[in-house]
């Protein structure tokens, strides 16, 4: 069973869900490609068949806006629950502080963001929405002194998302800041079978241009990464899994390793894979299905997977964009973009709406490709219109 959403369902996601025979409930106008041969049924039809389910039937969102749809028709079910302890990130920190006594996190409105001292908090920190999406809001603040300059920006950013995202989506009044976590930072897309055990079918390594970059540009995967991370993650999820008896369970996570080696969950988002298509890199570079694989409940051979691998870099990179005020968007040029990228395995050109407008994935024979990708400046690749203050000519 599969909510779909906007933004984004790509032709991968439509045509594994065609071949699979999935019952999907269409939540919104979202363009899906071979809409006329889906399993479509309705939002009543949906969630009676879920319900009636002795055990928990296999469910995936395709975007967090699915999320809400949830909360609707399920608000006094288990399956609901279980969303608001890992969609709300004070509520799953404090449910795993006892497995991270150490780890710093307090919560606050942002009406009383005035009242807090910034003296007093333990540097570097993050500060972003208790419930959020992609890096919304999301900020690394070095010392009292970058504060109110990120206070600023936190406002700002969350009066817009106000307009473009709801409060199951990004609460744009409640806050989080926490310790900064040093070390490698990874997304990962599992899911929890029928027995609770976890199977890990994504692993992507995550490319920042520096300690305060939070932007989801590029993300990287590969025979080495999966090597290195795939016992540890493994053993991450297991021991979540335990802690909350997860069954027909798919995640995404987000997390990272510690310099002693230690896995510390950034967050942990239920009921979908990486989002706007971009879990479908696993394709690309080990020939993993994810949405196939949960529903089919199978489960990869890493062993056989890894030896016939290659040892080239796998990446995807998000074009996303700020829109500044007075600003209108009237195209991109996607082909200038194309020419910046060595070996494209696919260009997928993202709907208008949306603040990221084009998703690339592409093979690299070394990592040299990623270092120069994320220091781009994509301004010149967005073609817009300025609009000026009344009284004065537009351009």
């Amino acid at each position: 069973m599969i909510i779909v959403t906007k933004p984004y369902v790509s032709e991968v996601l439509a045509d594994t869900l065609r071949r699979c025979k999935v019952p999907v409930l269409k939540a919104d106008p979202v363009n899906i490609p071979m809409e006329e041969v889906m399993n479509l049924v309705s939002e009543q039809q949906f969630f009676d068949r879920y319900r009636s389910s002795h055990t928990p039937p296999s469910l995936l969102c395709n975007s967090e806006a699915s999320l809400q749809v949830i909360g609707n028709n399920l608000q006094d079910h288990p399956t609901w629950k279980m969303v608001n302890l890992f969609k709300n990130k004070a509520a799953f920190r404090s449910f795993m502080q006892d497995e991270y006594p150490q780890f710093y996190f307090q919560t606050l409105e942002l009406s009383s963001w005035d009242s807090i001292d910034p003296a007093t908090l333990p540097y570097p920190i993050i500060v972003k929405p208790v419930i959020g999406y992609s890096s919304i809001g999301v900020y690394r603040v070095e010392n009292a002194g970058k504060w109110n300059e990120v206070k600023r920006k936190v406002r700002q950013v969350l009066a817009e998302g106000a307009d473009m995202y709801s409060a199951d989506v990004v609460n744009t009044n409640e806050l989080i800041i926490e310790q900064w976590i040093d070390g490698m930072e990874y997304a990962i897309d599992a899911y929890f079978d029928a027995a609770g055990e976890p199977v890990v079918l994504n692993v992507f390594a995550r490319k920042f241009m520096d300690d305060g970059d939070t932007s989801d540009r590029i993300y990287y995967t590969g025979k080495h990464v999966i090597q290195e991370m795939l016992g540890p993650i493994f053993e991450f999820l297991s021991k979540i899994g335990k802690k909350l008896d997860l069954r027909n369970f798919p995640l995404h996570a987000e997390v990272r390793q510690t310099s002693e080696g230690s896995i510390v969950p950034v967050e942990i988002n239920p009921f979908r894979f990486a989002g706007i298509g971009t879990t479908e890199l696993g394709i690309h570079a080990y020939g993993i299905n994810s949405y196939e694989s949960f529903f089919q409940e199978r489960k990869p051979d890493w062993e056989s997977i890894l030896s016939n691998m290659d040892d080239a870099v796998y990446s995807f990179f998000c074009a996303e964009f700020e829109l500044r005020s007075g600003q209108i968007i009237r195209g991109f040029d996607h082909e200038g973009l194309k020419k910046h990228f060595q070996q494209i395995l696919e260009y997928r050109i993202m709907p208008e709406e949306f603040n990221t407008f084009a998703v690339v994935f592409y093979r690299s024979e070394t990592s040299l490709e990623n270092h120069r990708l994320i220091r781009m400046n994509l301004d010149s690749y967005i073609i817009d219109k300025q609009v000026q203050h009344a009284g004065s000519m537009s351009s």
